[in-house]
């Protein structure tokens, strides 16, 4: 026991389960409290919000988490730190400003498909956003696990407090909320001058990080995509009532994915130094560990939500959506295989393979984007539109593991085929 509490991994977990479990709450309380078609209209906002932010993030996080965990001392770490604070700002004003001006371009298409939220308030919160996401970076990239739940919390709970309590009806009035929270932590977040950016550009390092990041924006912005197609493509066919249906089953998916996604976020530093330091049979052992503790974990989790799918649905967001409980049965199914391909991605990029990775989400990506299309057009149900999310997975595992076992197989080191099997 005082190993796990010792263990900075653990509260890391911990943490985001915690505020994962706030947005979890959060999204029960508005379907509850908003009509199903403004329910839908708020679940469109934050998936293109979600989308935007997965662009800056690709551009940034994994790029600074690689290259500080890699660094020999604090002279680099505060080289890449403040390369990284340089990309994000240029980078945020340029997409400020691109939806911005979107609006006024393409109203007519924007107010067709339900986007009007998202185009007029986002640039103001996209800004708003810039420090604290930049302070989550670099505490993970520091692996300061306990200021990255902090950070979170603040962004989480107040927001879920305030919508129990006044039980607004109004969706303006929750998305003033929403604002105005992460404009008082960006606040916070901008005191934290430990990490505050010079005003001299260095351009050797940014083109440093933007050597890697060009994959894995590519690979951020496809794994959005691969969530995001579903939403977008049933809203366009739909319409917003379907989206809110189909999306309870994704926010309870996120009971079992914020644990996993915490658990394979703290692995990254750790399995990146196993392959800059050339010890490839404690990275295989590492991988293989525990992507096999995490799915035994899950398996009865899975049978508790295969079996009580309706009772579960009901509970979390009323006896309304109840006829989304066979989603979430097919939704188990790619749970079952979800900590396999989330730990691929990390493992690729650890192993100098990001380009593999994003070929890898790009394609999935792609297979499920035409895979909804077809379900779709041919008027078959949501829970067909689920199962593409499976196949799609599966198809990424198998490319993922033919990968990886090429790159390992080239240091001596069998991954799960031999190297010399045919």
């Amino acid at each position: 026991m005082e190993k796990i509490l010792k263990n900075s991994r653990f509260w890391l977990m911990v943490g985001n389960i915690f505020n994962a479990g706030f947005g979890f709450l959060s999204i029960g309380i508005l379907a509850r409290t908003l009509s199903t078609n403004d329910f839908g209209s708020w679940v469109i906002f934050v998936t293109n919000m979600g989308f935007v932010e997965m662009i800056r993030s690709g551009f940034v996080y994994q790029a600074l988490v690689k290259y500080v965990s890699s660094a020999d001392n604090e002279k680099d770490i505060c080289r890449v730190t403040s390369a990284a604070w340089q990309i994000s700002i240029i980078l945020s004003a340029f997409l400020a400003f691109l939806i911005f001006i979107s609006q006024f371009l393409f109203s007519e298409g924007i107010k067709a498909n339900h986007f009007e939220l998202f185009f007029q308030y986002y640039p103001l919160i996209l800004v708003m956003m810039l420090p604290i996401n930049m302070s989550v970076w670099v505490a993970h990239a520091n692996q300061k696990y306990f200021k990255m739940w902090l950070i979170n919390f603040l962004s989480s709970f107040p927001f879920l407090l305030i919508i129990f309590v006044f039980k607004s009806s109004i969706l303006i009035e929750i998305l003033w909320v929403f604002a105005i929270i992460r404009a008082m932590l960006g606040l916070i977040c901008l005191f934290d001058l430990k990490y505050a950016f010079p005003l001299k550009f260095d351009w050797t390092t940014i083109k440093e990080m933007f050597g890697f990041s060009k994959y894995t924006v590519l690979t951020t912005v496809a794994s959005n995509v691969l969530k995001s197609a579903d939403v977008i493509l049933i809203n366009t066919f739909l319409g917003p009532t379907m989206v809110a249906i189909y999306n309870i089953p994704l926010k309870l998916l996120e009971v079992v994915e914020i644990p996993l996604r915490s658990w394979a976020m703290s692995a990254f530093p750790r399995l990146s130094k196993l392959a800059s330091e050339g010890k490839f049979g404690q990275f295989k052992s590492n991988f293989i560990k525990e992507v096999k503790y995490f799915t035994l974990f899950l398996l009865p989790f899975l049978g508790i939500a295969f079996h009580f799918s309706e009772q579960i649905v009901t509970l979390y967001a009323g006896e309304g959506f109840v006829v989304a409980s066979p989603i979430l049965k097919v939704f188990t199914i790619y749970l079952l295989v979800m900590p396999l391909d989330r730990y691929l991605g990390i493992a690729l990029d650890s192993v100098n393979l990001p380009h593999i990775n994003s070929m890898k989400v790009v394609l999935m990506a792609s297979l499920n984007i035409f895979g909804d299309w077809y379900i779709l057009s041919h008027h078959l149900n949501l829970s067909a539109v689920a199962m593409v999310t499976v196949v799609n997975t599966l198809f990424g595992i198998f490319v993922g593991l033919f990968f990886m076992n090429k790159k390992l197989s080239e240091q001596n080191v069998e991954f799960f085929i031999p190297a010399n099997s045919k």
